[in-house]
């Protein structure tokens, strides 16, 4: 087996970074594989009747091994087919496919995979961890000094890339096991994060003074730097991005695009646009089949003014709600991902296919009747969290992960209601592949706390 970089246990100094200590009530829905949903094979906690014979969730449930009270989850993010979840005490707990150590744990059996339970090697470190991201098929944490640990690996449409360049550079022959990181791993050459942000194959992170890092997979130029890639590794490597020195405030990763926005409210994009996902219209194919990415940086010209609260990528498309709640969305359009009639979008925003069905949608889009204070998208989907911490979906449903009780496209945003759910004020929804997370907080003590 490979040698790999060994963690040092952390130095206290300074706190840069403060893990959040609301409790958050965690309910899951959808679900293509028994152990994404963490609620283990059996489903003992689970009504039969909301669980299909594939193993997916239909409705939103109560993730028990997620709610308890001496140590409840804070935080939580999503990959493809698996999970990484922040306690109060800082425990990280994972569960789902552990294909490429995603799990940063050893997992036996596949019944080992289903459960949520600790990163043990991370708990040895004694580090404070603050955040929580996942990627596809590797996970990140953060230090409460701004360290990055992480563990997995990155892949591209070719396959394994690797997770750090120092681990297989120079080498003639690289072992496969060389390839994946099995514990946590301090990624070399980043300190005062603030901040991450997770696409499919790749990561941001954002520096106390307002900088930028990527690495991972950059293939789609969601690393927002060109690739040579007779240097094959070298995307491994954090990389500052050319956005504006020290102006950068939050980061937003898509799937394979990615958002930024500065001091002075713009938006900046970069990575894949090939449906106009990154908000930049382009002179596409008809269609969309057209590999179009952006490599570096631009200004989206088309959110100029707009104030923006929250934002999300999707695989084709993106989201936005501003400060006013209005909620804004572009790209792809062709399956209900946009949640609005396109009948009176002007013929110049949109393009359609060889039938004149719309296809893509160049310009932001307003959804009527409905305002938002946080925003997430999935595969061809996405979900608003209103003013009053109701959640709305909308869009692709296969495998029940809208919480809608369908696997039919929903045309416009529609209330994920359950008897749970309803005496929630919802905080946060995080969802990439098949199934999806919805946390909150009661909704009394949510009351109670906006009049202290």
């Amino acid at each position: 087996m490979a040698s790999q970089p060994q963690a040092k246990k952390a130095n206290p100094k300074s706190k840069l970074n403060q893990r959040s200590t609301t409790p958050l009530h965690i309910y899951v829905a959808g679900g293509s594989d028994i152990r994404e949903t963490g609620l283990g094979g059996e489903f003992r906690d689970v009504e039969p009747d909301v669980v299909t014979t594939e193993g997916a969730v239909s409705v939103p449930v109560r993730q028990p091994r997620l709610n308890l009270e001496d140590n409840a989850i804070v935080q939580i993010s999503v990959g493809q087919k698996h999970t990484a979840a922040l306690t109060q005490k800082g425990t990280v707990l994972t569960w789902g496919s552990n294909d490429f150590y995603a799990l940063g744990r050893d997992t036996p059996s596949v019944g080992h995979e289903g459960w949520p339970e600790a990163v043990q090697a991370l708990v040895n470190l004694k580090l404070e961890i603050v955040q929580v991201a996942a990627t596809d098929h590797a996970t990140f944490a953060l230090t409460s000094n701004g360290r990055v640990y992480g563990w997995g690996t990155f892949m591209s449409d070719d396959g394994v890339i690797g997770f750090l360049k120092d681990l297989i550079e120079h080498k003639t022959k690289v072992d496969p096991d060389e390839l994946i990181a099995k514990i946590p791993t301090p990624i070399p050459g980043l300190k005062d994060i603030k901040e991450l942000a997770t696409g499919s194959n790749h990561i941001l992170a954002l520096t106390r003074t307002g900088n930028v890092y990527a690495w991972g997979s950059g293939h789609h130029g969601e690393l927002g730097r060109r690739l040579v890639y007779r240097h094959q590794f070298e995307s491994l490597t954090p990389r500052t991005i050319s956005l504006p020195k020290n102006q950068i405030v939050r980061i937003f990763a898509g799937f394979y695009h990615n958002f930024a926005v500065d001091k002075k409210g713009r938006v900046w994009a970069w990575g894949l646009n090939n449906f106009c996902q990154a908000g930049v219209p382009a002179e596409v194919e008809e269609g969309g089949t057209d590999n179009l990415h952006i490599s570096h940086p631009v200004q989206v010209q088309t959110l100029e003014g707009v104030q923006i609260r929250h934002m999300a990528g999707g695989l084709h498309h993106s989201i936005a709600c501003a400060e006013d709640g209005r909620i804004l969305v572009w790209g792809r359009c062709d399956d209900s991902q946009m949640g609005a009639s396109l009948e009176r979008v002007k013929d110049n925003f949109l393009l359609k296919d060889e039938r004149g069905v719309p296809r893509i949608l160049m310009m932001p889009l307003e959804i009527p009747g409905l305002k938002a204070q946080f925003v997430a998208a999935g595969t061809d989907n996405c979900f608003a969290v209103d003013p009053d911490g109701k959640i709305y979906a909308w869009g692709f449903s296969d495998n029940f992960r809208t919480g809608l009780g369908t696997e039919d496209s929903v045309k416009e945003p529609t209330l994920v209601s359950t008897e749970g759910l309803s005496k929630l004020s919802a905080k946060l929804v995080v969802t990439r592949g098949p199934f999806t997370f919805f946390a909150g907080v009661p909704a009394e003590v949510d009351v109670a706390s906006e009049d202290d």
